[in-house]
């Protein structure tokens, strides 16, 4: 392999619109294994194999050189720990990443020595075969993806198509065209040739405008599968050689067009598991089950634990399926509205030590959009550090990849932990998601058991969060991004205070502070309406208009009702109603089955929205 001068050119511009800073060095070139750069005056060197740890090498330079300008000599290498470092960016849930947008994904991941980028679509691209797949929903034209490929290609960076073959189809099965490919509402019928056209379709699809030899099938979490339409279609099945016919239909169409076909393999897990729990450590999978398995590529998706221990044996059974095997972790981007990064380092610290431990070659950070996509994706790229530094680094040291990930974010670690604390702990407590979206009569929060009352908490929730925005004030960081976090903190610590001031006020009957609580409303009101503003200029910027529309209505619906809640309280003020109602009844624990923590669950107390 030759780099021109053109191209090193072109990664050197790169490096230096991410930093900030211009390279007034010269640079020379040499192919070779892993990394290598060494600065003498003002001359680099960089011995590297791939144009993306060219562009690490850059990027580190002008880094450094914008941290200490007086260094003029210095050597650093590095080597590979995992030969596969890629990001998945989840475009499903209503944000469809603008083609402008991967670009800037693509060129601040080759900065970190990635390797590749798996675009997560169910239905968000185009087959003309079907009109209602992705239907209304901003999908990808042929044009956009084949553009987006091939400038990742620019940067050596493998773009993988990632789809849905089984589950995680709702959308396009909700249209009654699709009725004869349902199984149930989110999964495709197993043994139905009309299915496998379809899926031919998609494979073909991604044929067409990718250039490489791997595709990702998804086939996650179809725990139902054969239980819906096939099964009274076809009465009990073993869903193992159900799974296992399907499986097998699907890499040969995938074997077909020239693709390598990679799964998620949780579903192996939850059929053996008597609870469909993932993450069974005692789970044995069957061996006429593994005799089925067909040639692909498996990968071991887990956001959630920070037991080392945990890790360990979960690879240890998959290495025993004896397939080749990538890692999946999360950066907590679908928590809503900022990113959950204390939970991120509490559960991908483990995680990547553990898989350098056991030398898996393949791992991937995850960037998922649930419930609406409400917190924009650049938000959490701090912690691509964390994985590329685990891959990069002799030692996964904290302050390593804390600065790198403030060189590739823009905000200083500060600013990133002051953002985490928009959620109460390292867990998945979703509180301010429930105060931003929720009812400030209704008390829907999730809270952690430690004794406190709701007022209690809801008010401790506010110290916390408003001191974050002051850090994010003093910060001075101009981004939008930084923009709209300010904007979430403050919001969430002014509605914890409303609701826990209303709650007092009118337990204790001091009718004069819940008058003053009443009137505050309207000030919480205009920033809940700020915030979309702002929400809304971000969303326009990184994503297609479609998707928007979902927010927006959830939006105007909050604002509504604090309007309402507003005139509620007055008329009981007034003497016009005896009563709060909903204030008179018992607060009990909010959270619901499955653990879901989603915008209806806050909203309302009724399961139908």
């Amino acid at each position: 392999m030759t780099f021109t001068g053109e191209e090193i050119g072109r990664i050197r511009r790169i490096a230096e619109q991410l930093s900030g800073v211009t390279l007034p060095l010269r640079i020379e070139w040499t192919e070779g294994e892993d990394l290598r750069a060494e600065r003498r005056g003002d001359l680099l060197e960089v011995r590297c194999r791939t144009r993306s740890a060219l562009c690490r090498a850059l990027f580190f330079a002008a880094c450094r050189l914008r941290e200490r300008p007086e260094e003029t000599a210095w050597v650093r290498e590095e080597k590979r720990h995992f030969r596969e470092l890629g990001l998945l960016v989840d475009v499903s849930r209503g944000a469809v990443t603008k083609k402008e947008t991967v670009y800037r994904v693509l060129e601040r991941i080759a900065a970190l020595g990635f390797t590749s980028f798996y675009l997560y679509t169910e239905d968000l691209y185009t087959l003309e075969e079907y009109p209602y797949f992705g239907y209304m929903r901003g999908r990808y034209r042929p044009d956009e993806l084949r553009e987006m490929a091939a400038y990742a290609k620019g940067l050596d960076i493998e773009m993988i198509p990632c789809i849905q073959t089984l589950a995680h189809m709702g959308s396009f099965l909700q249209w009654n065209d699709s009725t004869p490919l349902r199984d149930q509402m989110t999964v495709l019928m197993c043994d139905e040739e009309k299915v496998y056209a379809l899926i031919e379709a998609e494979v073909r699809a991604m044929r067409e405008v990718f250039p490489g030899d791997r595709i990702h099938i998804g086939m996650d979490e179809a725990a139902s599968v054969g239980l819906g339409r096939y099964y009274a279609k076809h009465g009990p099945v073993d869903r193992y050689a159900l799974l296992g016919r399907h499986l097998g239909r699907v890499t040969e169409i995938c074997a077909k067009y020239g693709f390598r076909a990679q799964a998620w393999s949780d579903m192996f897990f939850r059929l053996a598991s008597g609870a469909a729990d993932y993450y069974d450590t005692d789970v044995v999978i069957p061996e006429e089950a593994l005799s089925r398995l067909p040639d692909l590529d498996l990968c071991y998706w887990d956001y959630e634990h920070t037991d080392p221990a945990h890790y360990a044996r979960m690879l240890a059974v998959h290495e025993e399926m004896q397939r080749p095997l990538a890692f999946a972790g999360g950066i907590h981007t679908w928590h809503g509205f900022l990113p959950n990064l204390h939970m991120t380092d509490a559960t991908m610290v483990p995680a990547l030590t553990v898989c350098r431990e056991r030398k898996v070659e393949r791992v991937m950070a995850t960037i998922w959009g649930d419930d609406g996509n409400e917190t924009d994706l650049f938000l959490g790229f701090s912690r691509l550090a964390l994985f590329s530094e685990a891959c990069w680094q002799e030692t996964l040291a904290e302050e390593d990849w804390h600065r790198v990930g403030a060189w590739i974010s823009g905000f200083p670690e500060a600013v990133s932990q002051a953002m985490a604390d928009f959620f109460p702990g390292a867990e998945d407590i979703r509180m301010g998601k429930a105060l931003l979206w929720g009812d400030m009569l209704y008390p829907f929060i999730v809270t952690e058991q430690d004794g406190r009352t709701l007022e209690e908490t809801l008010l401790a929730y506010a110290r916390r969060t408003e001191s974050a925005a002051q850090v994010l004030e003093r910060s001075a960081v101009g981004s939008l991004e930084a923009e709209y976090a300010l904007q979430v903190l403050r919001l969430a610590a002014r509605k914890a205070e409303g609701m826990a001031g209303i709650r007092l006020a009118y337990a204790s009957g001091d009718r004069e502070a819940l008058s003053r609580e009443a009137e505050k409303m309207d000030e919480i009101a205009r920033m809940q309406w700020a915030l979309m503003e702002v929400h809304r200029r971000l969303w326009m910027r990184d994503f297609h208009v479609q998707g928007w529309e979902l927010l927006c209505r959830r939006y105007g619906a909050t604002y509504a009702r604090l309007k309402d809640v507003q005139t509620e309280i007055r008329e009981y003020l007034s003497g016009r109603a005896e009563t709060i109602p909903v204030l008179e009844e018992k607060v009990l624990d909010a959270r619901r089955k499955g653990g879901m923590q989603f915008y209806q669950t806050f909203a309302v107390p009724s399961h139908y929205l």
